[in-house]
């Protein structure tokens, strides 16, 4: 609550920053104005009037001038790649076309600069296209955070010779980038261990051990194999020794189940709003690809569970399945509706399966500066696929919880 309060009067502040102040060639339209009004006073006819009107119209001429240039402005951009990787250029084109019969005087771009950067920046100057003119530029594109989101050119602006009137046009194709997570398995490994180390001891095996299930398949004795495997019931009844094969692949898979929160409609809402929740995606993003990165790296087969208009499901085994999630949740991961109908139908599913449940919640209050995380926490669940819903990874009541709640 007080990082939200915090950035309401942040974004207080920047709008009493953005009130425009008269500048020079507003100064110079303004004396020019009181100048034709004193000329047309003091000396009258046809010249004097023709300055005044000319004055006095220049605004509504200007108006319809920017219209007319608003309309006539053609732009394309073209991203050259699928999937961006966080920090990387990627090469980036963008095409302008005067498609009218009059001169683009005065043309601005703006960039959502925040959310990524132009290896040579374009934006901010004040360019001119004549009649049927093109304009290509040819820069790099490095994203900043992870997920699905605009990038590039936000808008164009248009301005008049005095800078009385501005008119804005948004891009009529926006350009939509896929930027995949960074995985950091370092960072997830002491939550995956604990979590491994519950998991085999809710099955009845040794605390912060995972000891392969033996099945029903048997193989010959072999110097050498473990003795905790023999089958001793068999060798009771036929004197030959026999060793039972683990089932590893069938009963050692995880169930990773994402939660994450809706995001702010970015159409509608302003900058910053759009800006934080884009932190708080990137942060939830790589702490899942990096559990997924770790479990892969020991060869721990998971499937994980995650919302996008219905329950959508993704077996990672290998280092290949890793690449496969980070290009799904970068592109599938948007919620906006429904969040305890989306969590309950996520976790019926994980319970459909009846494996070992690790729950990631994406937080609500990751305020994405200092790095700072109030109230997102892992939990595990039975090996019937039970997530507990009122312990954090550690037993304690998870925050925002009350205990005995």
């Amino acid at each position: 609550m007080k990082n939200r309060k915090k950035q309401k009067e942040d974004r207080k502040k920047k709008r009493r920053r953005r009130i425009r102040r008269p500048r020079l060639p507003q100064i110079l339209y303004l004396l020019f104005l009181i100048g034709t009004i004193i000329f047309v006073s003091n000396r009258g006819g046809a010249f004097s009037y023709a300055l005044f009107y000319a004055a006095a119209a220049y605004p509504v001429i200007a108006f319809l001038y920017l219209l007319i240039c608003r309309a006539s402005l053609r732009m394309d951009q073209e991203l050259h790649g699928r999937d961006l990787k966080k920090g990387l250029g990627t090469p980036y084109q963008l095409k302008l076309v005067n498609a009218g019969f009059l001169p683009i005087a005065s043309v601005i771009l703006h960039a959502y600069d925040r959310r990524g950067s132009f290896r040579e920046d374009m934006t901010g100057q004040v360019l001119s296209l004549l009649p049927k003119e093109k304009m290509d530029f040819e820069t790099s594109l490095s994203c900043r955070y992870s997920g699905h989101y605009q990038a590039g050119i936000s808008r164009v602006e248009f301005r008049d010779s005095f800078d009385l009137i501005r008119i804005s046009l948004r891009p009529a194709a926006p350009l939509f980038v896929r930027v995949l997570p960074m995985a950091d398995p370092e960072s997830s490994e002491e939550i995956v261990r604990e979590f491994l180390s519950r998991s085999m001891a809710a099955s009845g095996g040794r605390t912060g051990e995972w000891e392969d299930i033996l099945g029903n398949d048997l193989k010959p004795y072999l110097p050498g194999d473990p003795l905790k495997r023999i089958h001793w019931k068999n060798y009771a009844r036929n004197k030959e020794l026999m060793v039972r094969l683990p089932e590893e692949k069938d009963l050692q898979v995880f169930s990773v189940v994402m939660k994450a929160r809706p995001l702010c409609d970015p159409d509608v809402s302003e900058e910053e709003q759009v800006i934080c929740d884009l932190r708080r995606r990137d942060h939830f993003l790589e702490r899942v690809v990096s559990v997924a990165a770790f479990l892969a790296g020991i060869g721990k087969p998971a499937q994980f569970l995650y919302f996008n208009a219905g329950v959508s499901r993704l077996l990672v085994e290998n280092y290949d399945g890793l690449q496969e999630l980070c290009s799904a949740l970068s592109g599938d991961l948007v919620l906006r509706g429904d969040m305890e109908r989306a969590d309950l139908e996520l976790m019926l599913e994980a319970e459909r399966w009846q494996f070992p449940v690790l729950t990631l919640t994406e937080s609500e209050d990751y305020d994405g500066m200092d790095g700072t995380d109030t109230t997102d926490r892992e939990e595990v669940g039975s090996l019937q696929g039970k997530a507990s819903e009122s312990e954090g990874i550690d037993g304690s009541p998870a925050r925002g919880q009350t205990a005995g709640a």
